[in-house]
C-alpha cells in the first residue's frame, strides 16, 4: 500500500514539473517574439524600399474572415545615432480580403501605419579627406584648388586647408612648366547684315577669342575677347530697279497742210540697275508718225492731149479726140479742173463752162490740117484757145458738139464778131 501511494505522489510531481514547463516555455517564445518585432536594424547597407502586399481583391465572401497582414518595414530614417539623435521606419497593414457576412473582421483597418524606432547604433566619426590638384596655366600664371573628397562628418576632424586659402596662384617663371601657347581669335557675325545690297548695308562684328595666350612667351590676340564694331556689307551686291521712263507729248505736224511728220522722244527717268527690268526704249528714242493736220488748198491741173492716132477722124477731119489729163489733184479748198467748151459753134460764139476729171473726153476743132502736125503731140494747156501754126485758132467743144472757130484776130475761138 504504501508503495502505491509512493508512486502516485512521484505521478503527481512529474505532472507538475511538466506543466511548469510549458508554461514557461510559452513565456519564453512571447519575449523572442515581441524582441524580434521591436528589434532595430543597424546595418549600414542601403536600405530597400518599403513593400506592401500585392494588390488586393476587396471582394468578400459569405461568412468568410477578413484577410490581412502588415508589409515589409521601410527603411529607417538615419543610418546611426548622431548626437544622441533617434530614427523611425514605418509599415503599412493592407487587407486583402473584406470579412463577410457573419466573418470575423480583421484588427486593423487598410492602410494603418505603426513607426517603430530604428538606427541607434553610434555613428563612426568621418574626418575631411582632401588634397591639392596638379598647377594648371592659365594666361601668365598658375593656378591649382584644393579639392575635398570627404566632407567631415558626425564629428570628424575638419579640413587642414581653410576654404579661403584653397585656391593658389603663381606667376608663370619656367617655360618648362608653362610652355608658350599663342593666342587664337576671329572676328564672327553677330546677327545678318542690315541691307541685302546696296551702299548702306551695316554688319555688326564681335571677336571671340578662341584660345588666350597663356605661358612663357605666348603671343597675345589683337583685340580682347569680345571687343565688338561694325562694318559695311553687301556693298557689292547692286539692289534691284526696274527701268522707269515714257514717251513725251507729239509734236506738231511738219507741215501746216498736207502730208507731214511728227514726233515723240522717250525719256528714262530711273535707269535700270542690277537684276532690274529694263525700259521699252533707250533714252533720248524717237518715234516719228505720219500726220495731215488739214488738206492744202491746192487747185486741179491738167491738160488736153491728142494722140496721133486720134488726129482727123471727126468732121471729116476738121476734129480730133483729145483726153484730159488731171496732173495735180485738188485738196482742201482748191478750185477742181474747169473748162470752157464751144457750145453750138458760129453763129452765136456760146460757151458753157464744164468740171473735167482724169480721162474725160473731148473734141477739138481745128480750121486748118496745117495747123496739127501728125508728128507729134499737140498738148493745150489753159484758156479757151491757143495760135497754132501760122495764126490758125483752135477750139475745145463738147464730144458731138457743132461748134467750130472762125478767124479773127484775138487768141480767142470766138466766132465772127
Amino acid at each position: 500500500m504504501k508503495k502505491e501511494q509512493k508512486m502516485m505522489m512521484l505521478a503527481g510531481f512529474a505532472c507538475l514539473m511538466c506543466v511548469s514547463m510549458s508554461a514557461t516555455v510559452g513565456v519564453l517564445a512571447s519575449q523572442e517574439t515581441e524582441e524580434t518585432s521591436n528589434t532595430t536594424p543597424t546595418s549600414n547597407t542601403t536600405p530597400t524600399s518599403n513593400t506592401t502586399p500585392d494588390a488586393k481583391t476587396t471582394a468578400s465572401t459569405p461568412g468568410g474572415d477578413c484577410v490581412g497582414a502588415w508589409g515589409e518595414w521601410g527603411d529607417c530614417s538615419q543610418e546611426c545615432s548622431y548626437n544622441e539623435s533617434k530614427g523611425t521606419k514605418t509599415r503599412t497593414y493592407s487587407i486583402t480580403t473584406e470579412a463577410g457576412e457573419g466573418g470575423t473582421a480583421c484588427p486593423h483597418t487598410d492602410g494603418k501605419e505603426e513607426s517603430q524606432e530604428c538606427g541607434m547604433t553610434a555613428c563612426t566619426p568621418l574626418d575631411c579627406v582632401g588634397d591639392w590638384d596638379a598647377w594648371k596655366v592659365e594666361g601668365t600664371n598658375q593656378t591649382r584648388e584644393w579639392t575635398i573628397t570627404q566632407e567631415p562628418k558626425y564629428g570628424g576632424a575638419e579640413c587642414a586647408v581653410a576654404e579661403s586659402v584653397r585656391t593658389e596662384t603663381k606667376a608663370c617663371t619656367d617655360a618648362t612648366a608653362c610652355p608658350p601657347v599663342n593666342c587664337v581669335g576671329s572676328w564672327v557675325n553677330v546677327g545678318s547684315c542690315s541691307k541685302t545690297c546696296g551702299p548702306d548695308g551695316k554688319q555688326q562684328k564681335r571677336y571671340d577669342v578662341s584660345t588666350p595666350a597663356s605661358g612663357v612667351g605666348g603671343t597675345a590676340c589683337s583685340y580682347a575677347d569680345g571687343t565688338t564694331k561694325e562694318e559695311s556689307c553687301n556693298t557689292d551686291k547692286v539692289c534691284a530697279v526696274d527701268c522707269v521712263g515714257s514717251f513725251g507729248n507729239w509734236s506738231s505736224c511738219s507741215e501746216s497742210c498736207g502730208p507731214g511728220t511728227k514726233r515723240r522722244t522717250y525719256s528714262v527717268t530711273t535707269p535700270a540697275a542690277g537684276t532690274g527690268t529694263a525700259c521699252a526704249k533707250d533714252d533720248g528714242y524717237e518715234d516719228t508718225q505720219a500726220c495731215e493736220d488739214k488738206p492744202c488748198d491746192v487747185n486741179c491741173e491738167g491738160q488736153w492731149l491728142i494722140r496721133k492716132n486720134d488726129i482727123g477722124l471727126l468732121d471729116g477731119g476738121k476734129a480730133t479726140k483729145i483726153t484730159w489729163e488731171q496732173t495735180q489733184a485738188k485738196s482742201g479748198n482748191g478750185l477742181p479742173c474747169r473748162w470752157d467748151f464751144m457750145k453750138d459753134g458760129n453763129p452765136g460764139n456760146r460757151w458753157e463752162s464744164k468740171t473735167v476729171k482724169d480721162g474725160d473726153t473731148a473734141e477739138f476743132f481745128y480750121e486748118n490740117w496745117g495747123d496739127i502736125d501728125p508728128s507729134r503731140y499737140v498738148e493745150l494747156a489753159t484758156g479757151k484757145g491757143q495760135w497754132v501754126g501760122n495764126s490758125y485758132k483752135y477750139c475745145v467743144r463738147p464730144t458731138g458738139g457743132t461748134g467750130y472757130a472762125s478767124y479773127k484776130g484775138g487768141p480767142i475761138c470766138d466766132g465772127d464778131e
